[in-house]
């Protein structure tokens, strides 16, 4: 992977980690989250780390390259680039209603991360900054602050928390993602995005995916 690749991936990973981290300790000072402690130490702390950063990687290259690879290029050919994108968005919010937990703001907040990923593709015409803000997001939740992540509490947590409040507000078994604070959280992203990467995308460059890649 290049240079600018990588980059992009670091870029995307740590937006990522540091949204949650404004997300979380909003919930905590509301009152609607409650940390329990710090569960791992030492070594079991920097094994799960590893872990779960490996694991979250992969998992946002799967699903990026998947949605908004392959897909996203083949449906813009037909149909055009945004309403493809509008349309596997809700699929990628449809995808997540069997987990366990999932409230109705969850899989809206879902429908616009992949509306906010879309954005960058365009922007960018490539899928790195997606990706590493897709692992980024699930590694500080399922990792970093043990919360809910899609109604699933990860095995290995560095902190252990649970939700305290109405469902609305502190996201219940959810997570934060179920709460309505991951709105302006997502707008946030979304602008930071648009003003980082508007001024450098082509204007006049056709809206199609040349490559399906990563």
């Amino acid at each position: 992977m290049g240079d600018h690749k990588l980059s992009r991936v670091v870029l995307g990973i740590v937006g990522g980690v540091v949204a949650l981290s404004a997300l979380v300790p909003a919930l905590k000072l509301s009152g609607l989250l409650i940390f329990d402690g710090q569960m791992l130490h030492g070594r079991g702390a920097w094994g799960y780390r590893l872990q779960w950063g490996l694991a979250f990687l992969l998992t946002g290259l799967f699903e990026e390259s998947l949605l908004r690879g392959y897909l996203q290029s083949t449906l813009t050919r037909g149909i055009g680039f945004w309403e493809a994108a509008l349309l596997l968005s809700i699929g990628f919010g449809a995808f997540h209603l069997p987990n366990q937990g999932e409230s109705p703001i969850a899989i809206l907040s879902v429908v616009g991360i992949g509306l906010m990923f879309c954005l960058s593709l365009w922007l960018t015409k490539s899928l790195y900054w997606a990706v590493g803000l897709h692992a980024g997001w699930d590694w500080a939740q399922s990792y970093l602050y043990g919360v809910s992540n899609s109604g699933q509490v990860s095995v290995g947590h560095l902190f252990a928390t649970h939700p305290s409040g109405r469902l609305i507000w502190s996201g219940g078994p959810t997570g934060p993602e179920g709460s309505i604070y991951v709105i302006p959280v997502m707008a946030v992203i979304a602008l930071g995005v648009w003003i980082a990467w508007s001024q450098s995308a082509r204007p006049k460059e056709p809206a199609t995916i040349l490559a399906a890649r990563p």
